[in-house]
């Protein structure tokens, strides 16, 4: 690793568009022989206590002076990528883009720990970058006689912060004002698009506007229709060619002269906290567990379950570096331990203190003011 940043809480941090890990060093540790986490061949649990950072970046740099994001979207922070996309101006010459493409990243995982037998990662699961911060699946992997994943559902993600109709200028249509439309507690804000259609023929899978629309529509950005307070998917953008949009399957409603719409920004509040992850092995049986703040989120028996151990190899904290970058982890590590036992209640969630007698590998990123 090459520097070591340290924030307000003195954590272990990544920050976005980073390249470093922290390498725990086998050759460093052992004398000839296996010792501690090295070589440990039974039951284990990953536990760690992190702040993700948002991997996706904020999305299109709207130019009113009221975009959730501010003026410029979010600019000089450490905890998320730069603007993806700016009006106008094409994300190849971004500095993030060279970094990462946006393509590559709502894919991408990011590995808080990797060993040749076990990963933990945080799994990116939006379909665009388009004003939608990154929302996050825990995967789980172990290699035990054959190599078998549990992955979560959606467990750290974005929010929409804001509620009611609110007034704003749409990127590109000048002093037009449109409305953003905030239906009850499901979250789900949407905000007109800046184009209509003008050509659709029922049953197709594409529209033309009377515009260039490369720059108006994303591919994965979803589509909807609105009739009153009922906003009815029309599925999600495949491709943009010119004023050509074409969407990832047939649409059946008639959509000329239609307004569209598509979701609203949201915000990452996961960036302001932290939260604990563990996931559980059990060697005897092939039992695979994720946690969440100390809540089952998902298990399974391992496909090949049998013996296990893990390599006497370096093992990695943050990225793989096997892999490259598109594994790279970004955020805080607080606290992150691996314990020799397969564990199945968590009192304390805001720290980890583990019993030391379990304990295979702890590092505590954090300090107290004496």
């Amino acid at each position: 690793m090459k520097s070591l940043y340290v924030g307000k809480k003195r954590a272990l941090v990544f920050p976005a568009m980073c390249d470093g890990y922290l390498r725990i060093d086998y050759s460093d540790q052992v004398a000839g022989q296996a010792h501690g986490i090295f070589g440990h061949d039974d039951s284990f649990t990953i536990e760690a206590v992190i702040t993700p950072y948002d991997l996706n970046g904020s999305g299109y740099k709207l130019a009113a002076t009221n975009n959730p994001a501010g003026v410029s979207g979010v600019v000089d922070s450490k905890k998320t990528f730069p603007n993806v996309q700016d009006y106008n101006t094409t994300e190849a010459q971004f500095q993030d883009y060279k970094y990462s493409p946006d393509t590559t990243r709502i894919t991408s995982a990011m590995s808080l720990f990797h060993s040749p037998k076990v990963k933990l990662e945080l799994l990116n699961s939006t379909t665009t970058t388009h004003n939608q911060p990154a929302e996050y699946k825990i995967r789980f992997s172990v290699y035990a006689n054959g190599l078998d994943t549990l992955t979560s559902d959606v467990i750290i993600s974005p929010r929409v912060l804001s509620t009611g109709t609110i007034d704003f200028t749409a990127p590109g249509a000048g002093s037009t004002t449109a409305n953003m439309y905030h239906l009850g507690d499901d979250e789900v804000l949407y905000q007109p698009t800046v184009v209509v259609p003008n050509s659709h023929t029922d049953g197709t899978n594409s529209f033309t506007t009377s515009g260039t629309e490369n720059d108006q529509f994303w591919v994965g950005e979803e589509l909807f229709t609105r009739s009153g307070q009922t906003f009815t998917s029309i599925g999600t953008v495949s491709a943009v060619n010119g004023s050509s949009v074409t969407m990832s399957g047939t649409v059946s409603p008639s959509i000329n002269s239609v307004a569209l719409f598509t979701h609203g920004y949201r915000e990452a509040p996961y960036l302001l906290t932290s939260c604990h992850i563990a996931a559980a092995y059990d060697a005897s049986n092939g039992n695979m567990r994720i946690y969440y703040d100390g809540k089952l989120l998902t298990k399974k028996i391992h496909s090949t379950a049998g013996t296990f151990a893990f390599d006497e190899e370096d093992l990695y904290i943050g990225q793989d570096p096997d892999t490259g970058v598109t594994t790279q982890f970004f955020g805080e590590i607080h606290e992150f331990a691996v314990l020799g036992i397969y564990k199945t209640e968590y009192n304390s969630i805001y720290t980890l203190a583990p019993n030391y007698r379990d304990v295979l590998l702890y590092y505590r990123f954090e300090e107290v003011d004496l």
